[in-house]
């Protein structure tokens, strides 16, 4: 007779293993991986019965913390290991009794400055790529860049931190920022959604409790952009789509090329999650994860291809995986754009009202 599945995870605290140490008090652990947008976060429930964690092993926040879930006998006994990555501890409390401690973390440097300095900086003549290189500089990380270049003729960071500032500047251009092992990673969520699902799920694979919803609210067939820019003295208009549910957009741009992909952002981003399935796995799947593809099937309408948003493990006396997916939809990638010079008020025109004001007092 075969063993029976088991997954655990081990921890390595400030760069030491605390296996043993968590073996007889570790009652529950959770992951979360984001794709985009929101980092990635571990949590632990600790049962701190010989009162060692609130004495002795006590925590503090901003040490650092790296977990793995180690999955054993997941299919024909093998063991399967999937890399949570590296955290910084946030938020920490006890409670009792008997006395239980819950410690979270996060994905993201150890300078906390990252998320909470607030910046004013103006970028001119640069990239993104040369935005995100210099602020990961500033924390010791590495810049993985995944899409073309993006030119930027001018942008503001004003009392922002640089978290927020680059992750709203990336999703600007049409693209997607993700915090892993300390590293900031700029991609392209189009390029994944047209990668092969990685699994088939069907109703023998979901627990009952799934959910699927879709909404009209907030999607467009279509969207037009125009921006008088005072500096070049010229008015980009963009349009993309037709139809009868128009998105209106306006953002500060130096080019007409810019004022594009800002354009095909804007409607790809309103329209990318109307569609939307939450699930849990009857068994947990290494192979899934944020950012792959699955596909549901046997679901009748339902079914088709779905892009993973975020996965929630939880490990106490089973394993749970949960997924949060969006449908894959045809993204729109033309638009019709037109840059107009604005007609500047000729010198003899200006003298001449300034004339016929001077008669008139």
């Amino acid at each position: 007779m075969s063993d029976p599945r088991k997954a655990s995870v081990s921890v390595h605290y400030n760069g030491k293993n605390i296996d043993t140490k968590l073996a007889d008090y570790l009652s529950a652990f959770s992951y979360t991986d984001e794709a985009s947008g929101q980092g990635d976060d571990i949590s632990l429930t600790i049962n701190d019965r010989d009162r060692k964690w609130i004495k002795s092993w006590f925590p503090s926040k901003g040490d650092t913390m790296t977990a793995t879930i180690v999955m054993k006998n997941w299919s024909e006994g093998d063991t399967k290991k999937l890399s949570c990555g590296s955290f910084v501890i946030d938020d920490f409390g006890f409670n009792g009794t008997p006395i239980k401690l819950k410690l979270k973390a996060i994905a993201t440097p150890a300078s906390t400055s990252f998320k909470e300095r607030q910046r004013t900086k103006t970028w001119e003549n640069t990239t993104l790529e040369n935005v995100g290189k210099e602020i990961a500089k500033r924390y010791k990380m590495k810049l993985y860049y995944e899409v073309p270049k993006v030119s930027i003729g001018k942008i503001e960071q004003s009392e922002k931190d640089d978290c927020s500032f680059l992750n709203e500047l990336v999703k600007k251009y049409g693209y997607a920022m993700k915090i892993y092992k300390s590293k900031i990673v700029i991609f392209n969520e189009a390029t994944y959604e047209k990668k092969k699902a990685v699994a088939t799920l069907t109703e023998a694979n979901i627990e009952p409790s799934w959910s699927w919803d879709t909404r009209l609210g907030k999607t467009y067939t279509g969207a037009k952009y125009e921006y008088t820019n005072n500096d070049t003295n010229q008015t980009f208009s963009v349009s993309v789509g037709g139809g009868d549910r128009i998105l209106k957009v306006s953002e500060a741009t130096s080019s007409l090329a810019e004022a594009k992909q800002i354009t095909l952002a804007k409607i790809n981003d309103a329209n990318k999650s109307d569609t939307t399935m939450s699930v849990t796995l009857t068994r947990a799947n290494p192979k899934i994860i944020a950012t792959s593809c699955v596909t549901i099937s046997g679901f009748g309408k339902l079914d088709g291809k779905y892009y993973v948003e975020k996965v929630t493990w939880e490990i106490s006396s089973g394993t749970k995986q949960k997924l949060n997916l969006r449908k894959v939809k045809t993204r729109f990638t033309t638009c019709n754009g037109l840059a107009n010079n604005v007609a500047k008020e000729s010198s003899t025109n200006t003298k001449t009202a300034a004339a016929t004001t001077e008669k008139k007092t």
